[in-house]
């Protein structure tokens, strides 16, 4: 799914700032029309959020991790609202595909920091899985659900092991 037509896609990427301006009046948008139970609307305003910050996080690699992290909060909270609005919405295919979208991101990250740095995406790491969970609780398991977790485990278990991931 594409929520940005390519030009504005393209002028967002060239200058950050507009972009950020953009995602903070799209969230709010987004939770204007979520709490209207306007799904479509909201998932309208939160795929854009989602993938302004998508482009970011794919061309900051070497921005700093600080920067990095900020990013990968902003994809977190703006996919796990776009996939609850999507499923909401009756959508549980593109659902799915946002929790697993942004779970990979977060993974992503992980392995691109140092051991010292990881802890600030531990609680992200543990949040995605949890939202994989319970979509598999509501709509049953998928076939990558398994492999999530046992990636997830890898990975927190390297620095610290955590509580709750099961």
């Amino acid at each position: 799914m594409r929520f940005l037509c390519p030009r504005h896609r393209q002028l967002l990427r060239q200058h950050p700032d507009l972009a950020e301006q953009n995602w903070e009046e799209w969230m709010r948008q987004g939770l204007h029309a979520m709490t209207a139970e306007n799904w479509s609307r909201a998932a309208s305003y939160y795929g854009c959020s989602y993938e302004v910050c998508e482009g970011q996080l794919r061309s900051c690699r070497r921005e700093s991790l600080s920067s990095r992290l900020v990013l990968a909060d902003r994809v977190m909270v703006a996919g796990h609202l776009l996939a609850e609005c999507l499923g909401r919405n009756g959508d549980l295919t593109n659902e799915r595909h946002y929790l697993i979208a942004v779970h990979a991101h977060l993974v992503e990250l992980w392995e691109d920091c140092g051991d010292t740095d990881r802890e600030g995406l531990r609680k992200n790491i543990e949040l995605s899985l949890m939202m994989l969970k319970r979509h598999c609780q509501r709509y049953g398991e998928f076939g990558g659900l398994d492999a999530c977790l046992h990636q997830a485990r890898g990975l927190l278990e390297t620095s610290r092991p955590a509580a709750g991931v099961h």
